[in-house]
Order: C-alpha cells, then structure tokens, then sequence
C-alpha cells in the first residue's frame, strides 16, 4: 500500500465518526459554544498493546469553511495526557541525546517508516531503541522548553515530558493520529504540506544530537519555534538538506536511505 493510501485508510477511519450527522452538528456547534470543545472521545485500541490512545473531539481550532463545513479539528491524548508537536520534539531530542550515532541512524529510519506507514511498521526492527533504557528530559531542558513556549506566548504541557521518555510503541501509535490532523488541516492536494511538516521538526531536534551533522546554526528552542509558528513554511537547514534528512513521501523507504549519507 502506497503512503498516501495507508494514511488516506486512517483518515476515512476517523472521518468517518466526524462526519455522522450526530458528531457533524457538534463540529459546527462548538466553533460558538466552546464548551462543547473536547468533549466527545474515540478510544483507539489495540489488543497487542497496552498503549492507550484517545481522541477528543470537536477540537479548539475547528472552524467553518467558506462552504459552510467544519475543519474537523481533534486533540491526541497518550496514557490520558495531551501530547503536542513540541512534546514530541523533546523526547525525539532526548532520545538523541543519549544514542550513538548507529542509533540515532535507526531513530531517523523509524520517523521515516511512521511518515509513511503510520502505526503499521515492523517495531522488531526498532526494539534495540527502546531496550536501552533510556532517561527521560532534564528537568533543565523542560525549563528552558517552557519559557520558549511563554515567550512565544503559547502553553507547554509539561506533563507531557516529565518524567517520562516514550516508549516506541507509544510513539508510533500516537503519531499516527497526531500528524494525521495535519493531513486534514493542511492537506497536500491543496499545495500544502501536511504530516511532512511535523516530521521535519522532528528530524531537526534528532539532527541536533548526531554528531555526524553540523547543528551549530540553530538549538532545540529554534526547532520549538518552528513547530509552534502557523503563519509561514519554515526555511529548511542546508546541512539536513545535504544529509538528505528531509525525507519525503516521493520515495519508499528503504533501509539504506540514511546509512548513504555516513
């Protein structure tokens, strides 16, 4: 199955229950009633695992197309905690703190495989990450993340970090639905660049660890402004260009594609 189609799948899935007449009418209402924001829930299971993922909906950003129908907007919630973009930055950044370089290759290869199959990868392929045991982020690093987001004026769900390095079980399934929500805000039949534009914040916060690559242009709070901007497409970063780090949906992936480039 093609990448677009696999995640076509997940989105027919989800928008399926957005668009019953039941749910529709509450899209449309909660763009005036905010109280009804978040207040619907789809529990995504999976009698393999015992991650708990559940999507609340209709979400704070939903709004009404000039066609008169609502952007179906929805929030992502990992073990009953809101997880965001920059939350999933931190621990990418963290992970890639603490991994060699042949590991941080093989963090690179699982967000390539996630991008294009969502939560339909081969984990075996990936268990050597998360039998390492790995800390979970400084109470430093979620300081300094903080006062980013205040400085910016947005909020940082610390919780959402402390304390915890995700496993990537709990990654692969929450990203799925995560960057998914860019595909329908920001979908690339319209020119935009949906879930690419998630992944390229993640590859930039792994970037900042791998020795092999020189970061010494931008920090962990560059890449938190980045992820947290809506109003332009951030420039990408020479050097990640050159290591062909910003991987895209026109080629299948394959094992080899970043072990080229040490």
């Amino acid at each position: 199955m093609t990448p677009e189609n696999q995640y076509v799948k997940f989105k027919n899935q989800i928008m399926t229950i957005f668009q019953e007449k039941n749910n529709h009418d509450k899209f449309i209402k909660s763009v005036s009633d905010k109280s009804l924001i978040n207040k619907e829930s789809i529990n995504i299971s999976n009698k393999n695992i015992a991650t708990k993922i559940t999507i609340n909906y209709p979400g704070l950003k939903t709004y009404i197309k000039k066609n008169n129908e609502p952007v179906y907007d929805y929030r992502v919630s990992l073990n009953g905690i809101p997880i965001s973009h920059a939350n999933i930055d931190v621990d990418m950044y963290n992970k890639a703190l603490q991994l060699p370089d042949d590991k941080i290759s093989l963090l690179y290869e699982f967000l390539c495989d996630v991008e294009y199959n969502g939560y339909k990868i081969n984990y075996q392929k990936y268990k050597p990450i998360d039998e390492l045991n790995l800390t979970p982020p400084s109470q430093d690093l979620l300081d300094e993340i903080s006062k980013q987001h205040t400085s910016l004026k947005k909020n940082f769900r610390i919780d959402g970090n402390n304390k915890w390095n995700y496993s990537l079980t709990e990654l692969f399934m929450s990203l799925t639905w995560i960057v998914l929500q860019e595909d329908i805000n920001y979908p690339r039949k319209n020119g935009k660049k949906g879930r690419q534009m998630p992944f390229y914040r993640y590859v930039e916060a792994i970037a900042l660890a791998d020795s092999r690559i020189n970061t010494e242009n931008y920090t962990i709070t560059d890449v938190i402004g980045r992820t947290v901007q809506h109003n332009t497409i951030p420039t990408l970063y020479p050097e990640l260009q050159r290591h062909g780090l910003y991987f895209d949906l026109s080629h299948k992936f394959n094992s080899n594609f970043f072990s080229k480039n040490e």
